[in-house]
This record gives structure tokens, C-alpha cells and sequence, in this order.
């Protein structure tokens, strides 16, 4: 049985769900992050067949999680993946664009349906026309999946030119996370011209943003220690200048050469 990444699978992480819609689902995502998946399935799935679409993707993301830990048992697995895709179908087909993006996910690798490459690319671009309205209104959680979905040709034409654009106009909103895919972006000269020092300023930025929120900055520190670490100490000294000049609103540096 082949499985989607792992980086798939934590994204669904980030699902929003909506705000006290009902005891259920706080009590339900209790259980999911206490590991608790009966519990969890018995909390959410009230809520989630009574038509609520935050439930119902929880509920998607709460029976895959149950099917990849128990990936050793096929038999058992495949039934949580198919209970999985049910779930994120309802979801998807509310609108929920994450739960469009993991429908999509899982039809490409025939995970609880066959495998249908024309059907996950219908979802994909069904998720891009709402992140793309979204984002033209100056949404930055949107303006960085779509840039995702440029980089990673979801339901278009993979394009790193356009990706770099809806991160930088998220970063004017202090997006940590496009931001830090920029700085990658830089790093490796995918879409951008390279330059690591503009790479090494944009994860301290991301960091310094990070952290500013009360959330967990270890990637960017990461990143930040990484490419650090093959710069000189004037290069690290000019990155941290760029860093520090810089502030929300205001539009990224294209080239460390241009501050």
C-alpha cells in the first residue's frame, strides 16, 4: 500500500475549524491531540453528520491518522483511508480547501478511492479558484497556498516565478511561513536569482515573527543555523542588517546587493 509524504499528512494540521461550532468538535480535537482516535471518531462524528464541514475534515484527518498507524495491517487500514476520503469529500465539497487539497492527495495515490488523476486535478483547481479570490482580497493565508500550489503544480503549471510573487505579497501581511519558503526559495535559486544572504535574512525574519506570536520557530531557526553556517561572518552581519531594517507592510528586498 503506498502511502502520500508525511509532509502531506501534517499539513492537514493546519485545518481551521470553526470557531465553538460545538462541544463535539472541541471535545474531538482534545482527543486528536491527545492521540485518542476512538474518541475522537466518537466526538466528531455527530457533529460532522450533521453537516458540519470543520468536523467533517477533522473526522477525514482523524480516520487517516488511524490508517497510517496501523499501515501494517492493510485490511484494517484500508478502511479507515476509505472512511478518510468520505469525510474529506463532504468537506471538500463545502469548500473547505484543505480538505480539497488532501481529497486530491489521496485520489493521485489511490488512497480510500481508485486512483483518478483527472478527478484530483479537477479538486485542485476547484481549491486554487477560492484561494486565488481569497487572496486577491489580501488574505495571506491564501496568497501563500497558492503560492504552494505554483510551486508544487497543484492543479496548475508548476511555476516558482509565481510563487515567489503571492509569497512576497504575503510577507507584506508578516506571513512567517511564506517568508520562510521565500528565504528557500533564495537559497536555492528556484524562481529567484540565488543569493544566499537574502535566504539567510528572510529565515531570521521569519524566525523573529515566529516568535513575536508565541509559535514554534524551530524551522526557521533551522534553516537560519543552516545557511549561516556557509556564509561568511560579513555576510551573516549583512543579513541580520537586512532583517532588522525591515518591518511588516513594507515589500522584501529582491537582492541583498539592492539594501
Amino acid at each position: 500500500m503506498r502511502f502520500p509524504p508525511l509532509i502531506a499528512i501534517c499539513a492537514i494540521l493546519f485545518f481551521a475549524v470553526a470557531s465553538a461550532a460545538s462541544g463535539g468538535v472541541a471535545e474531538g480535537e482534545a482527543a486528536l491531540e491527545a492521540g485518542d482516535f476512538p474518541r475522537a471518531i466518537s466526538e466528531l462524528t455527530p457533529v460532522a453528520e450533521s453537516g458540519n464541514a470543520a468536523a467533517q475534515s477533522r473526522l477525514g484527518l482523524v480516520y487517516e491518522m488511524s490508517g497510517v498507524s496501523r499501515m501494517r495491517d492493510e485490511a484494517r487500514a484500508a478502511r479507515y483511508w476509505t472512511s478518510a476520503f468520505t469525510w474529506y469529500s463532504r468537506a471538500a465539497e463545502q469548500n473547505i480547501v484543505r480538505a480539497q487539497r488532501r481529497v486530491a492527495e489521496l485520489l493521485r495515490v489511490g488512497l480510500g478511492a481508485p486512483v483518478d488523476a483527472t478527478k484530483a486535478d479537477e479538486w485542485d483547481r476547484r481549491a486554487n479558484a477560492i484561494l486565488r479570490e481569497r487572496a486577491e482580497n489580501g488574505d495571506a493565508d491564501a496568497q501563500a497556498a497558492l503560492a504552494t500550489a505554483f510551486d508544487l503544480g497543484q492543479g496548475v503549471v508548476k511555476d516558482a516565478k509565481e510563487a515567489a510573487k503571492w509569497r512576497r505579497t504575503a510577507a507584506r501581511r508578516g506571513h512567517a511561513v511564506a517568508i520562510n519558503a521565500l528565504g528557500v526559495q533564495y537559497a536555492r535559486g528556484n524562481g529567484v536569482e540565488k543569493d544566499p544572504v537574502l535566504a539567510h535574512a528572510l529565515f531570521a525574519i521569519a524566525g523573529r515573527i515566529a516568535r513575536a506570536k508565541g509559535e514554534d520557530d524551530i524551522a526557521y531557526r533551522q534553516n537560519q543555523d543552516g545557511s549561516g553556517a556557509r556564509l561568511s561572518a560579513d555576510q551573516r552581519n549583512k543579513a541580520l542588517a537586512i532583517a532588522d531594517q525591515w518591518r511588516t507592510g513594507l515589500d522584501l528586498p529582491e537582492s541583498s546587493d539592492k539594501i
